[in-house]
């Protein structure tokens, strides 16, 4: 009976948290990840991960955009032109906006409705504003 002899605690062993594990928290805050898919995808509970991770949930997105503005201001400095003109939209509070290509699309044929000359040809009665349900 020496397995009995032990003195041991029965259970888990203590949750303990890597350095990668903390990134992957960062990153997936910064992208506006839920705490339940972040608990989800580490295998934990979220009770867990926010005893570990107080700090990580707290300023995690703060250290991220700051890391991405680092990297940025490295690459200027190295000359890319691109990097710079980003950094002064940023800088002057009006970063561009990305928009996917299917709201593009969308917007384009908005404004074909109203500036193009094919425009009364779109609108019929059905269609008034000349745009199908689905296509909203």
């Amino acid at each position: 009976m020496r397995f009995m002899e032990k003195n041991s605690k029965g259970g888990r062993p203590p949750y303990k948290a890597s350095k990668s594990t903390r990134d992957t928290v960062e990153t997936a805050v910064a992208a506006g990840v839920s705490t339940s898919e972040i608990a989800a995808v580490l295998g934990i509970s979220r009770t867990t991960l926010h005893s570990h991770f107080a700090d990580e949930l707290k300023n995690g997105r703060a250290r991220k955009l700051v890391q991405a503005l680092r990297m940025l201001d490295r690459a200027a400095k190295r000359g890319s032109v691109a990097a710079m003109k980003y950094l002064v939209s940023v800088f002057s509070g009006q970063a561009p906006a990305k928009i996917g290509k299917k709201e593009l699309a969308r917007r384009r044929a908005e404004d074909a409705l109203v500036n193009s000359p094919w425009a009364d040809i779109i609108r019929t009665p059905e269609r008034p504003n000349g745009l199908d349900d689905e296509t909203r």
